[in-house]
C-alpha cells in the first residue's frame, strides 16, 4: 500500500489494512497487519503486531506492542514492552517496561499483572 511522502520512512515495513491518520510518521519500524494509527502518532524504532490500536498524538520510541493492545491518546511511551490486549491510558507517560500493569482478558474482567 502507498502513503503520502513522509509518513512511512523507507526503513519501515506497514503490513496489510493498516490505517494511518493524518500527520503521521513512521520511521525505523514494523507495524503489523490490521492496525489503526491515529492522527498525529510518532512511531520510531518500535514492533507493533497485528491489530493493535494507537490513540491521537501518541509518542512511541523503541517499544515492542504485543497484539490487541490499545494505546490512549497523548500517551508517550520510550524503551516499553506492551503486554497482548493491554489498555495504556491517554496522556500517560512511561520510560521502560510498565511495572504492576493492569489489562483486560478477552472476556472483559481485569487481571493484575504479577
Amino acid at each position: 500500500m502507498q502513503y503520502p511522502a513522509g509518513v512511512v520512512s523507507p526503513d519501515s515495513i506497514v503490513g496489510n489494512n493498516v490505517v494511518i491518520g493524518e500527520r503521521v510518521t513512521i520511521k525505523r519500524s514494523t507495524v503489523g497487519k490490521n492496525c489503526n494509527i491515529s492522527r498525529g502518532a510518532k512511531i520510531t524504532g518500535c514492533v507493533i503486531m497485528e491489530n493493535v490500536s494507537i490513540g491521537e498524538n501518541v509518542k512511541l520510541e523503541n517499544c515492542i506492542v504485543c497484539p490487541g493492545a490499545r494505546i490512549g491518546d497523548k500517551a508517550t511511551l520510550k524503551d516499553c514492552e506492551i503486554e497482548a490486549e493491554f489498555d495504556v491510558e491517554p496522556e500517560s507517560k512511561y520510560t521502560r517496561l510498565i511495572p504492576n500493569a493492569t489489562w483486560k482478558t478477552n472476556h472483559g474482567d481485569s487481571k493484575r499483572k504479577e
